[in-house]
């Protein structure tokens, strides 16, 4: 009877928390010291982004933080450079391990962004943070 009533216990205690709610969307930005080309690239990657349209999402109960992924690079074409920046917003956890998330993206990325990628994870604990 004990034991029962302690599953009961855990199971209401699990139950109540309620879960995180997080962005989960793709937000991108351009830079130029050539404003034409910069206008002209952030036009096309303009399709890549939706924070200003999506509602946050409600992550699964085991969830503990909201996360942002950045990835930043800068490309020299010789007569100008174009900086991009590309933030990925999603439910996550505070403990993973930021610097080994951050080599695979820049793994998969880099062979298709050329530069140097900049990569950083940062989390944050409320509704809508990140």
């Amino acid at each position: 009877m004990k034991m029962l009533a302690m599953s009961l216990t855990i199971a209401g205690i699990l139950f109540s928390v309620e879960a995180l709610n997080c962005n989960k969307c793709i937000d991108t930005r351009v830079s130029s010291d050539y404003p034409s080309m910069s206008a002209y690239l952030q036009d096309l990657l303009d399709v890549f982004s939706n924070c200003d349209t999506e509602e946050p999402v409600s992550c699964a109960r085991f969830i503990d933080a909201c996360s942002t992924t950045t990835v930043s690079t800068v490309i020299d074409f010789g007569s100008f450079t174009v900086t991009a920046e590309m933030d990925q917003k999603a439910c996550g956890w505070q403990k993973q391990n930021k610097e080994a998330e951050c080599n695979k993206v820049k793994g998969v990325l880099g062979r298709y962004i050329p530069g140097d990628l900049v990569c950083r994870i940062e989390t944050c604990t409320t509704d809508g943070c990140n």
